[in-house]
């Protein structure tokens, strides 16, 4: 090197020895055969035994403890694991570390295990490389940040700070991504690290080296990594809760990017990224977009309502335009928090809105939404990576284990994020303005039967919220507190001067007025039917209520028991109102009560009457007499063909009274020709008879189809029909046969009556004549009926005397569904 030039060359002799190798190889290859006959294999080191130990102990010490002192620690050791396996946080297996600690002192018995897992890299010579790798141990501890607390020298031991001791686990085994990630990293961002800084220990950083070193293998062949079990084992020390390792260890799973876990349930690390670091990489990336439009429709979810009692609608974190409130119903808005009290975007919302008391709003106390858009990009970012993974068994339980790990922390990050809930109140200063006001929300994880979070249920920690002390704004009740809520409504939802508005008006009112309460749907239509029903309001037909209606005036409710279409005798009932205690009725055949009434003496009674008038007088005087009611019998208009002689003939007959006209033409039958006895028809075709049939107001009109020869009659199915053949149900089978076949053809009952029960235990109702009732109203009749006689399987009876349909064709499938004959006197189509 002294010389000013020089040029050496150097020949590597490559192809020469290229071709000596292979002889070479294969002469050292016989050799080991032959001498395989003769001769013992000696290692210089077995690395699966205790002798590293003497090895070590000879080569790394001077001076060692007397062996009362080794003992004293193997004893404590035992005691720790004892109570490792008594909290159930190891086997009962691991007794045997502390029985191996007298001769692997002062090294923990697991070092030579983990050392003998990477004993067969290129990299590392197994004794000159032994004692290098433990040289580096005991300077981390003789040097390094722990060493008051390390009783026996361990591999979790390895200070990794130190730049020779993390340049030999890098030489040994190449795990720098792992190492500097998440074990050690020289600023103390390592996910190890960071768990440390928050528990306040060393349990993660110990755990995570420890599987740092047993996952240093790179033979392909080799066993890498520890299970849960042995490395809580080889973790366990005197004098320290071996929870805080197990609590450690299951933060690395959650947090560690380079942690793998194989099927037999052994955890290591690797090189390559795991899927929580391939999640990690699709959350950073997801679209804003798509993270804003999945967070709104959970939170949508988290809040849906169900019961629809507090709100019927719900906008999750909406744009202000977005937002329309209705004349009727209300809305959840859930806004994101801020650090006002109500926040900024729902106080503007309600000084420009028109329905004040339509509306709550569920925020926070000023704690950021990063968090929730976290916890969603990870949950979007989990369906991603499912869907490139596919069904690969290698990853689905670890993928579903995080999906649920990820639906629990978004879960728990709205119930600590949203724990207020806004309402619409009066305002303290100014009662006829509206102002947001609060109440704790407490969100809660809803859970099934088998004890599975199955999410959030927002719906009802709102109604909770809003029922509470706190709120007071949600009635659940309203019949239970309808006297307060009438005197509230009263005073709130009526302009001063005026008693008689529209409903329409009081509806608009409950949404405006931040005063009013909040029912459950309908249950302002429900408290205005209470009051009604008392008295208190009353309700028009002309959609007027009023707060403050007259006494009703006397009158009378006219029931008819019965009818004989024959004769048109009818039995009525008839029943006094508003008229006090003694009711005085006037009955008369004329409007002029006053000269042609008489005392109603008998009630009920029966009457072939075409028109009755009634008047009720109250003696006592709370009420004054109203306008006559007036009961009108209904008119029977029949016809009766005869075929005499190739004559055809048609008698009408109205009862129980009245003035007939007639024609065959369909012109204005009311005009026609009047009726003075049997209409002779001629010619064979079939004739179309039009009738009308009048008596002081009451009137019926009804056509009649004649056949062209006697006994001849057919259903035509396009036109109304009506079958006036009484159906009768004597079981409940048959009543629902007939009530099911009605329904199913579209018919109505008329002149029904419904039995439910038997003996002293029974419900008989009466439908008037006049009055159609539903199959499926009857049902419900029937259902009260039973509910009411505490008997869900009493017996019932039907009777129907006619039964009308929308077309022949019905009557046609009814008659088929039930049995029934159908003759040519049993059904009219006029």
């Amino acid at each position: 090197m002294k010389l000013p030039r020089t040029a050496i060359v150097v020949s590597n002799l490559v192809g020469s020895y290229q071709g000596a190798t292979k002889e070479l190889a294969k002469a050292i290859s016989n050799i080991a055969e032959e001498t395989k006959r003769q001769a013992r294999s000696i290692t210089p080191v077995d690395l699966n035994t205790d002798e590293i130990y003497d090895i070590l102990r000879k080569r790394m010490f001077r001076k060692l403890p007397e062996a009362a002192e080794v003992e004293k620690i193997a004893e404590k050791f035992g005691e720790a694991i004892t109570l490792a396996e008594r909290s159930k946080t190891i086997q009962k297996s691991a007794e045997q570390i502390a029985d191996e600690i007298i001769g692997s002192y002062p090294f923990h018995p697991s070092v030579k295990n983990i050392v003998a897992l990477f004993k067969e890299n290129e990299n590392y010579r197994q004794t000159r490389g032994l004692m290098q790798f433990v040289s580096k141990m005991l300077k981390s501890v003789w040097e390094g940040e722990q060493t008051s607390d390390v009783y026996l020298i361990g591999c979790q031991h390895l200070d990794l700070k130190i730049a020779d001791v993390r340049e030999e686990i890098v030489r040994i085994g190449k795990l720098e991504g792992a190492l500097t990630t998440d074990v050690t990293s020289t600023d103390g961002s390592a996910h190890a690290q960071v768990i440390d800084e928050a528990k306040g220990n060393n349990a993660a950083t110990q755990a995570a080296k420890l599987l740092l070193t047993a996952s240093l293998s790179e033979s392909v062949d080799s066993i890498r990594g520890l299970n849960r079990n042995t490395l809580l084992e080889y973790l366990i020390v005197p004098d320290r809760s071996p929870s805080e390792f197990d609590e450690a260890f299951d933060e690395l799973q959650r947090e560690c990017w380079y942690l793998h876990k194989k099927e037999n349930e052994v955890w290591y690390f690797s090189n390559i990224e795991n899927l929580r670091k391939r999640i990690q990489n699709k959350a950073d990336n997801a679209p804003i977009g798509k993270i804003e439009e999945e967070m709104k429709r959970r939170l949508n979810s988290a809040f849906e309502p169900v019961s629809k009692i507090a709100y019927q609608k719900v906008y999750a974190l909406p744009k202000i335009d977005e937002i329309k409130l209705e004349a009727t119903g209300r809305a959840l808005l859930v806004m994101s928090p801020d650090s006002k009290t109500p926040p900024e975007a729902a106080k503007a919302f309600l000084d420009n809105e028109t329905y004040k008391n339509a509306f709550c709003v569920v925020a926070g106390d000023g704690s950021s939404m990063g968090s929730l858009e976290d916890k969603t990009r990870r949950i979007w970012a989990i369906a991603r990576v499912k869907a490139e993974i596919g069904s690969n068994p290698a990853h689905a339980a670890e993928l579903e284990e995080e999906a649920e790990t990820a639906e629990f922390d978004f879960s728990s990050a709205v119930t600590a994020l949203f724990n207020r809930v806004y309402f619409p109140m009066p305002s303290s200063t100014d009662r006829t303005k509206a102002e947001l006001k609060h109440a704790p929300l407490k969100l809660a994880l809803e859970k099934n039967d088998g004890d599975v979070t199955i999410g959030l249920n927002g719906e009802a920690a709102i109604e909770a919220a809003l029922l509470s002390a706190a709120a007071l704004k949600l009635v659940d009740d309203v019949v239970a507190k309808a006297d307060s809520l009438m005197d509230r409504a009263e005073n709130v939802l009526w302009p001063e001067s005026q008693t008689r508005i529209p409903w329409n008006d009081v509806v608009t009112r409950a949404q405006s007025n931040a005063r009013w309460l909040w029912l459950p749907p309908k249950g302002l239509e429900k408290l205005r039917d209470h009051a009604v029903s008392i008295g208190r309001w009353s309700y028009e037909g002309d959609g007027y209520v009023d707060k403050a209606p007259k006494k009703p005036r006397t009158t009378a409710a006219v029931i008819e028991e019965s009818r004989n279409d024959a004769t048109g005798e009818t039995r009525l009932k008839v029943h006094p109102m508003h008229a006090g205690k003694s009711p005085v009725v006037i009955v008369s055949e004329t409007s002029d009560l006053d000269n042609d009434g008489r005392p109603l003496e008998e009630n009920p009674f029966s009457t072939t009457a075409t028109k009755l008038w009634f008047r009720v007088s109250d003696p006592e005087g709370k009420h004054e007499q109203g306008d006559p009611a007036v009961w009108m019998n209904k008119l029977t208009l029949t016809h009766q063909p005869q075929f005499v002689g190739g004559k055809r003939t048609v008698e009408l007959t109205v009862a129980p009274r009245g003035t007939i006209r007639w024609n065959t033409d369909g012109s204005n039958v009311k005009e026609g020709r009047v009726y003075v006895g049997p209409i002779e028809l001629p010619g064979t075709d079939p004739v179309t008879v039009y009738a009308y049939a009048e008596d002081q107001g009451v009137a019926v009109e009804k056509v009649f189809q004649i056949a062209a020869s006697a006994g001849e009659k057919i259903i035509d199915k396009n036109r109304k029909a009506q079958l006036t053949k009484e159906v009768k149900g004597e079981t409940i089978a048959e009543t629902f046969k007939i009530l099911e076949a009605a329904e199913a053809n579209k018919g109505t009952l008329g002149a029904a009556t419904i039995s439910v029960g038997s003996g002293a235990l029974n419900i008989t109702m009466r439908v008037g004549s006049d009055v159609t009732l539903k199959a499926t109203d009857a049902k419900e009749l029937i259902a009260a009926s039973r509910k009411a006689l505490e008997d869900e399987n009493a017996e019932v009876k039907l009777g129907a005397k006619r039964i009308d349909f929308e077309t022949g064709f019905g009557l046609e499938q009814f008659a088929k569904a039930v049995g029934e004959d159908v003759g040519p006197t049993d059904f009219d189509q006029s």
